[in-house]
């Protein structure tokens, strides 16, 4: 219990006060909180989780903040791979200074790694949330290169037939903002299935995810 109440504490402190996100930062709270990420826990998970968010909105720890999360994608425990992933899904959807910032950290590998063979992605597992930071971190041109690079485009295909909504549509978009290079589209037409993936998909899909692959077509 002693490490839930201090993760807590600690983003309780860290909350919409940027004197405390600046103090915490310079005692490197970051430090125990993305250990803390892999906590038999989950309501020290989370505490961790949301201090790390905090201390990332600001501009002197969000770099290091980010590459000790990222760092995190590597880890043995799964639990601890999920937070950090969910945790780069949160920073990714909120601005494009973030994305660069995972981009940087050398997220685009560890992630492409936890898609796996990109058929198993149910939601709120690594797989799934990996996608989902994938589909942000795909606007940027440097990823669309990164991510290709990696071998990403292969189990996004896949999982646009993964059966998990949420799945599909993460990979329709990524796939989508992929295409937008030209040697991407190129490989994405080249898969033997993406094109019948991409149309089943128009046919069954979310309205988010129909959207992205009509697009990608």
């Amino acid at each position: 219990k002693t490490q839930e109440y201090a993760s807590k504490a600690l983003e309780f402190l860290a909350s919409d006060c940027v004197e405390n996100q600046v103090a915490l930062a310079q005692e490197k709270a970051w430090q125990p909180l993305v250990a803390l990420l892999g906590s038999e826990s989950a309501e020290t998970q989370e505490s961790a989780a949301a201090a790390l968010l905090c201390l990332a909105s600001h501009a002197d720890s969000r770099n290091v903040v980010v590459k000790r999360v990222v760092a995190t994608l590597e880890d043995k425990s799964t639990a601890a791979q999920l937070k950090a992933a969910e945790a780069l899904a949160v920073l990714s959807s909120r601005s494009a200074t973030n994305r660069h910032a995972i981009v940087s950290a050398g997220a685009i590998a560890p992630l492409v790694g936890l898609l796996g063979h990109g058929s198993m992605a149910e939601p709120k597992t690594p797989p799934e949330r990996a996608a989902c930071v994938l589909a942000d971190l795909a606007r940027l041109s440097e990823a669309k290169t990164g991510i290709a690079a990696a071998g990403g485009i292969p189990p996004l295909i896949a999982m646009l037939s993964s059966g998990t909504e949420a799945s599909e549509t993460h990979a329709a978009t990524a796939l989508w903002h992929l295409s937008a290079a030209g040697d991407n589209k190129v490989a994405i037409a080249a898969s033997s299935d993406a094109i019948a993936k991409f149309v089943h998909l128009l046919r069954v899909g979310s309205q988010e995810g129909r959207r992205y692959a009509a697009g990608a077509l």
